[in-house]
C-alpha cells in the first residue's frame, strides 16, 4: 500500500463494502471476522461510521444508511419529520409503518 493512504479510511471502506453485500445487516463479530480486523478496531470504526451516519445500528446489527433507508422509505415524510428529532435526541431506533389500503 502507498504511504499516502490512510489505513483507517481503507479499513472503514472495507467494513462498508462488506456490510453492503449483506441483506440482513451484520454483527460486530461477523464484520471483524470477515474483514479480518480485531473487535476493538472494528468497534471503534463502526461507532465512527454510525456517528457520521454512514451506518445505522439496529438490535446489534449494522446496516448501510442508504440501504436501510431504501427499504423503509414508503413511510411518508411527515411521520419521519416528527419521529427523527426524538430518535436523534434519545438515541433510539424507530420503525414506522403505514397501511397501504387505507
Amino acid at each position: 500500500m502507498n504511504d499516502n493512504f490512510s489505513t483507517t479510511l481503507v479499513k472503514a471502506q472495507q467494513i462498508k463494502d462488506y456490510i453492503k453485500k449483506q441483506e440482513n445487516g451484520c454483527t460486530l463479530t461477523e464484520i471483524a471476522k470477515n474483514v479480518k480486523l480485531n473487535k476493538t478496531t472494528t468497534y471503534r470504526l463502526l461507532q465512527t461510521l454510525v456517528t457520521l451516519k454512514d451506518l445505522i445500528k439496529v438490535n446489534r446489527r449494522y446496516y448501510l444508511n442508504q440501504h436501510f433507508n431504501a427499504n423503509y422509505l414508503p413511510v411518508g415524510w411527515l411521520a419521519s419529520r416528527i419521529v427523527q428529532p426524538l430518535v436523534n435526541k434519545y438515541e433510539l431506533s424507530a420503525f414506522l409503518g403505514m397501511p397501504f389500503n387505507q
